[in-house]
């Protein structure tokens, strides 16, 4: 018995379970399908299409990030940047370069995990390779300026490891996908549309190409997970999702600074990114996957529009209503340094 014991665990060094089912019959098994009515067999169909085109799009319209960059580096040659705006792009890309790194792990997490979706699992492949894309293309260029990162602030190192550590599928779709993607692309965009650095500002109109592709995994994957979560998941889905909007407002208030020297709008780029996950996260609990569970009922996401739209708001875009009396604004700014403070000393 030692030596079967001993075969055993040189076979099965990393602890498989032998109730793991591979292959997964079922991905070809259409009789699961069978109680789908013909409307909501179709809307399956098409889902599932848009989510293998993920990949092949990812495919076709992967681009080479050492000879971009090379190109960009040679038809705009070396710039001096003033040293406030050198130090303001550290700060900023110490988010953004951990987040990538992050999204990296995530993307490799769900290749991997994902079974009962074969589509899914293909766009999660492709993404993948894109994450490990944006780190190394920003990581070079980060190199070429001669750029030294800080590490990244408290929130966002909370953040991150959170969204990396967690066996929840669900959390690092919600958490990732429809969250922190999200606010990439509008990031990028932002950052895009500064002219900060020509070089910088060619690239990112590329990676926010490839995260516009990464939100529509979490879109289209996530009615599949979100029909098997319990009551309880329920509500400690909507808990996370205030927690991530809390931790990543301060985090943006921590670069309130950076921004302003690089001539960013950072709370107007997180108030779109909210309001497009808003209203995502709507469409999804009418899913009819998901419609009639109690999955992110209404008088629990609502207290995701009121944050983004009061709380939030900022003078620029606020709507009636929001919180943009100057006692309100205080009241809101002198919470934010609070906790910001609070966190800083124990995180």
């Amino acid at each position: 018995m030692g030596l079967v014991s001993s075969v055993s665990r040189r076979l099965m060094p990393f602890g498989l379970p032998l109730r793991v089912q591979f292959p997964p019959d079922h991905l070809l098994d259409s009789r699961p399908l069978e109680k789908l009515t013909v409307e909501q067999l179709e809307a399956r169909t098409h889902r599932l299409e848009k989510l293998e085109n993920l990949y092949h799009k990812g495919h076709d319209l992967a681009w080479d990030g050492k000879k971009l960059l090379a190109q960009l580096v040679k038809k705009h040659g070396r710039i001096e940047l003033p040293q406030e705006k050198k130090e303001a792009i550290a700060n900023v890309f110490s988010v953004i370069l951990w987040g990538e790194l992050a999204a990296w792990e995530v993307a490799s997490f769900l290749a991997e995990r994902i079974r009962d979706n074969s589509e899914a699992k293909m766009a999660a492949t492709i993404q993948t390779f894109d994450e490990a894309r944006h780190y190394y293309v920003m990581r070079d260029y980060l190199r070429l300026r001669e750029i030294e990162l800080p590490p990244p602030n408290a929130f966002v190192k909370s953040m991150l490891v959170q969204l990396i550590t967690t066996d929840s599928a669900l959390f690092k779709l919600i958490g990732m996908q429809l969250f922190v993607e999200h606010v990439a692309v509008h990031l990028f965009k932002a950052i895009a549309d500064t002219h900060v650095e020509p070089v910088l500002s060619a690239l990112m109109p590329y990676f926010g190409r490839d995260e516009a592709r990464h939100v529509g995994l979490g879109k289209l994957y996530l009615p599949d997970v979100l029909s098997k979560i319990s009551r309880r998941e329920a509500i400690e889905l909507q808990a996370y999702q205030l927690w991530l909007m809390s931790f990543m407002q301060l985090s943006m208030e921590l670069h309130r600074k950076d921004a302003d020297v690089l001539g960013i709008d950072l709370q107007a780029s997180l108030r779109r990114a909210m309001r497009e996950q808003s209203r995502m996260l709507d469409e999804i609990a009418s899913h009819p996957r998901v419609r009639g569970l109690i999955v992110l009922p209404e008088r629990l996401r609502f207290l995701n529009r009121w944050f983004i739209e009061n709380v939030w708001a900022s003078g620029d875009g606020a709507q009636e209503g929001a919180l943009t009396k100057p006692w309100m604004l205080g009241a809101r700014g002198t919470a934010v340094r609070v906790a910001v403070r609070a966190w800083g000393a124990i995180a």
